[in-house]
């Protein structure tokens, strides 16, 4: 590229058929017959409603609804909107798309803001292939955008960098004075859940498009954010941004679909400690973490763990830079293992790697053609998981990804069986609280032990609120109720930190609606509770005040050999037990040494 970056280019215009200029700020718009919007009171064209989505070849039938759920939450007055699809779900080429599927018209223009320098290039690439007819430019490091560019990709600390002085006015910094906040109409926000890290509030202040800030805050531009972690822990604060998550798709529904690979997971613990590495901007520093990871001990150790685990198969080794990348490849192939290392500062090829790009290309085309047939039939992750114990973070790992607590080992299982046979346990013992088990098998023989009829622990927060059994579900923040025979009721906390009501039956998830807060969510979960299972799964049901069961007595005494030796015989122990306990409270101290022995 030799420091230059060009676009197609087609000759400038107005909107179709108006020569009347856009209005730049503006806080009402009404809709007309001839679907324009105008300023209120000037009659000044704003911009054209979006045209109908047409369906573009080599798009995935989820993507074609993901635009048209875009565009129809533009034509309801959404315009600070949220993209949730996994890894490998194509959110690039989604965006890449808006400008057609918003009906982008000159002299507008569209910023995709990114995180890296290797998102920059592949997002650059998506708009050029997505849009011949507009300019692409670039505003990053070394390279600069032009007045003429249609669309401008840059990286945040590029446009970063802006201060706000003691007399309450910002100070913008001297690249993003480059780019005319103005025109940029479109703004799309790579990796979103980013957005509250301070170097995108003086970028978002910039480009009018910051929604807790009234004095930075146009209503009338359009702000996407798109990210791959839908949790409400990697999201928190997400809200001040994004009014609406008008598309997403779960990680589980794109294996189940057939769009991603079903992995086997694999948890490999290592001796490093973490807790000594600064957070940034809500990850880890990257130098810091280079020099704390990247030791002879622990890339050995990866190696060791591909021979034992990885069948052989081409892999993926995903580093923290390059000099992690140029040691873990001299590494493998110091075991006779043939790799190629790929890393990149901007575009250029470190020293040892193939000096010109094709041959870098040709590398790459020929492990996906191999990666691509070998993760049809199956993929391997071996996840290697340092120690990390500072208070109020955590780690992201294979198994959170799939709504699993962190520490949760998968043990050589396929993610998605081990999540679905974890529901099934939930389903069939609703006392039992599996977010406390680390593993599958140790989760099943608690389960074995835990009578059927065991009071479930309900989360204080629900207590008073409904009159059936919620329990907490498999991940931190999410709620559920099953229902004999017909499924499972669930409450999960978005990104957006709104409340999610889902009924899931035979794999299939519903969604049956959103709320503000969990009071909502719970009326309009209860009000799906078929009438035939309202008794059984009420909390004060008249069975949970049944004697103690024989299972129970046998489970207690073991568990409890204290209190039975205070007894001189066996009957008199029975009778203390079943004078002092009901089935619920016998369910309740069973449960809770339990956890104590195995949690």
């Amino acid at each position: 590229m030799n420091g230059k970056l060009t676009g197609l280019v087609s000759c400038q215009a107005l909107l179709e058929g108006f020569n009347a200029p856009h209005a730049t700020v503006c806080l009402w718009a009404r809709p007309t017959k001839s679907g324009l919007l105008y300023t209120q009171g000037t009659g000044r064209v704003l911009r054209p409603f979006p045209a109908p989505v047409q369906a573009v070849p080599g798009n995935r039938p989820y993507q074609e609804d993901c635009l048209r759920d875009i565009r129809d939450g533009v034509l309801r007055g959404c315009n600070r909107q949220l993209m949730v699809l996994p890894t490998g779900g194509g959110k690039t080429r989604v965006f890449s798309q808006i400008p057609t599927t918003l009906g982008m018209r000159r002299p507008d223009k569209m910023l995709v803001i990114v995180q890296a320098d290797e998102l920059a290039f592949q997002a650059f690439e998506a708009l050029q292939n997505a849009n011949p007819d507009l300019k692409v430019g670039m505003e990053k490091a070394q390279y600069k955008s032009s007045w003429s560019d249609d669309i401008i990709v840059a990286s945040v600390q590029t446009l970063g960098g802006s201060k706000l002085l003691d007399s309450g006015k910002w100070e913008w910094s001297r690249r993003i004075q480059n780019i005319d906040p103005v025109s940029v109409r479109y703004i799309v926000t790579d990796e979103a859940h980013h957005c509250s890290a301070p170097n995108y509030h003086g970028v978002l202040r910039y480009f009018g498009v910051m929604k807790s800030d009234p004095d930075y805050n146009d209503p009338l531009k359009y702000l996407l954010g798109a990210t791959a972690t839908p949790n409400r822990a990697d999201n928190k604060g997400l809200e001040s941004y994004f009014d609406e998550i008008v598309f997403s798709r779960d990680i589980r529904t794109m294996i189940r679909d057939g769009w991603l690979s079903n992995p086997v997971g694999h948890r490999v613990d290592t001796m490093v400690s973490l807790d000594g590495v600064s957070i940034r901007a809500g990850d880890f520093a990257k130098g810091e973490l280079e020099r704390t990871i990247n030791t002879r001990e622990r890339n050995k150790l990866i190696i060791d763990k591909y021979l034992e685990l990885g069948e052989g198969a081409p892999f993926i080794a995903l580093t923290v830079d390059i000099q992690h990348t140029v040691d873990l490849t001299t590494a493998f192939r110091e075991r006779g293992i043939e790799v190629c290392g790929i890393a990149s500062r901007s575009d250029d090829s470190c020293e040892w790697l193939a000096s010109k790009e094709r041959d870098r290309r040709e590398v790459i085309d020929r492990f996906n053609k191999d990666w691509e047939g070998y993760t049809k039939k199956n993929a391997i992750i071996l996840d290697f998981v340092d120690n990390f114990s500072k208070v109020g973070s955590s780690l992201v790992t294979a198994a959170s990804l799939f709504g699993l607590r962190a520490d949760f080992n998968m043990q050589g299982k396929k993610a998605l069986d081990v999540v679905e046979e974890i529901e099934r346990i939930k389903a069939a013992k609703p006392g039992l609280n599996a977010s406390l088990y680390t593993d599958l098998d140790r989760l099943k023989a608690v389960s074995e032990k835990i009578d059927l009829f065991a009071v479930p622990t309900i989360p204080p927060e629900i207590t008073g609120i409904s009159q059936f059994a919620w329990t907490s579900g498999i991940s931190e923040g999410t709620y559920q109720l099953s229902l004999p025979d017909k499924g499972l009721l669930t409450i999960k906390v978005n990104a957006l930190g709104e409340y999610e009501i889902a009924r899931h039956m035979t794999g299939i998830k519903k969604l049956i609606g959103v709320t503000k807060d969990l009071r909502s969510a719970l009326r309009i979960a209860d009000r799906s509770v078929p009438a035939e299972a309202m008794i059984i799964l009420r909390s004060d049901s008249g069975w949970r005040r049944l004697p103690p069961s024989e299972a129970q007595l046998a489970l207690y005494r073991r568990l409890y050999p204290e209190v039975r030796r205070t007894f001189p015989t066996e009957t008199e122990f029975e009778r203390f037990v079943r004078g002092q306990f009901s089935r619920g409270m016998m369910s309740a101290l069973i449960g809770a040494r339990d956890r104590r022995a195995g949690g």
